[in-house]
Parts: structure tokens; sequence; C-alpha cells
């Protein structure tokens, strides 16, 4: 998989061992949290070899979380930084990034915390599936979301329209600015009620994901 070229790597046409591995954005991350012996012992290793060695092995990090978890949530943000570079052109510090992920790392062991052990101490609750239903004939259905970026705050909304078919009728997309989840949501549901209302789709359903907005 080829991707363009990255500011940081002149000349480079990065692909993703490049972005995860062996450029330097990514290789100081892994300098700052492996020990130097580990990170010798890894260095011969091809792609593939080394993708398994750190999710089947009990590395030592200077994480106190288990290495396969710490290790896929900093594949995971070295891509997104890499793609706030390459099309935001937003740049971090290398502490900002270690606290960055020390902080997902403890959401993501509390979670699964919640999971196994259920939620003690907030009450009683429920696990619900949630699923996308047609719409009654002559109706249309709105599902909207919106966002906030737990980076710079940057926020977006959007939403689509689909018939009883399930046919995709309208969509869009917009950039807020800066601002919550909450209030990138109340966009999101201004928006397409506002859209709805000029293309004449009096016979609404609105379906949203925040119990707060809805």
């Amino acid at each position: 998989m080829e991707l363009m070229e990255f500011s940081e790597c002149p000349g480079v046409l990065e692909i993703v061992e490049h972005v995860l591995r062996s450029c330097p954005v990514a290789v100081e991350v892994w300098s700052r949290v492996l020990p130097r012996e580990e990170l010798l012992q890894q260095s011969g290793l091809d792609f593939d070899s080394w993708l398994r060695w750190n999710l089947v092995r009990p590395i030592r990090s200077v994480f106190a979380e288990e290495w396969r978890v710490s290790f896929a949530i900093i594949l995971w943000w070295l891509w997104r930084w890499h793609n706030g570079v390459v099309f935001s052109d937003v740049w971090h510090s290398l502490e900002f990034k270690i606290a960055w992920i020390h902080s997902q790392l403890k959401d993501v062991v509390r979670a699964f915390n919640v999971t196994s052990h259920g939620m003690e101490g907030i009450g009683e609750y429920r696990v619900r599936l949630v699923g996308w239903a047609k719409p009654p004939v002559r109706w249309v259905k709105l599902n909207t979301d919106g966002c906030s970026k737990g980076l710079d705050e940057q926020a977006g909304a959007g939403g689509i329209f689909r018939d009883t078919n399930r046919d995709w009728l309208k969509g869009f997309m917009y950039r807020i600015g800066s601002c919550s989840a909450f209030i990138a949501e109340l966009w999101a549901v201004f928006m397409g009620l506002k859209i709805a209302w000029e293309h004449g789709y009096r016979q609404l359903i609105l379906e949203l994901d925040s119990k707060l907005v809805g």
C-alpha cells in the first residue's frame, strides 16, 4: 500500500511499515517506550515478524499495562498522527504523544475492567444491541452524528437520508470548527432538520447515538 510523500521524510514514498516502524517520527516513539536491548532484538525482524513479536511476547515497556494492548494503541496513534500531519499540518511533541498514549491506555484498561467485572459503583445497567431499521412507506429516516477530535478539538458533523427501500437519498457533512462533541451532535441534528425541511421531507424519523441530545 503506497502513501503520499510525507514532509518528515522528503523523497520517501511511504508504505505502512515506514509510517508505523521506520519513519523518524515512529522511531522516536518506540525508542521512548521500549528498552534499548529490546529495540536491538527487534531490529533484524521483517515487518510481519515484528508485528507477531510484539503481539505475542510479554515485553517490558515504560507503561504498566499489558504490552500487546500498548502496542496496538501506539500503532493506531502513529497512523492518526501521520494523517494529521499530511492532511491538516498538525504536529505534536514527543512528550505530548507519550502522555496521550498513556491516557488512552488507561481508558482502554478501564473499559476492559467494566466489561469483565461490571460497572461497579455505577448502578444497574443493561446491554442493548442496536441496529438500523428501515422507515415506514413514504417516510424518510435521517441518521446524524457529530464528533470532536481529542487532539485539537476540531469538530465535524454529518448525516444521511434513506427511504423505506434503504436507498440513499441525500447526505451531508460539515467542518464546524472548535467545539465539544455534544455541540457537534447538536449541529448535526440542526443541519439535518434544516436540509430535510428544504427538500420537503415532512414525514421524517431522526436517529442519533447521543442520549443527551436525543
